[in-house]
């Protein structure tokens, strides 16, 4: 069996573009992963602090109040800065 340029040629675009993906991927979700871990401890303090959260679904907000306070709403998910 002959392999001509052409075809080792598309066999490395082939892998390179496999292995690029597969790198991009994994970065992604280990970004993900580190998170929401900082978010479920940011909830936790909140809540062990006295806090009360509150998702909204139809807005895409959370909520954040204590007890005898009025609740103040944060940025909306799709409005927070990024890095």
């Amino acid at each position: 069996m002959k392999f001509s340029i052409r075809d080792m040629m598309l066999i490395t675009l082939c892998v390179a573009l496999t292995l690029g993906w597969w790198v991009d991927h994994r970065q992604q979700s280990r970004s993900r992963e580190k998170a929401e871990s900082g978010l479920l401890t940011l909830c936790q303090y909140l809540t062990d602090e006295g806090y009360k959260l509150g998702w909204d679904t139809g807005k895409n907000m959370l909520s954040v109040s204590r007890p005898g306070t009025p609740s103040s709403s944060l940025l909306p998910a799709q409005e927070l800065p990024s890095e």
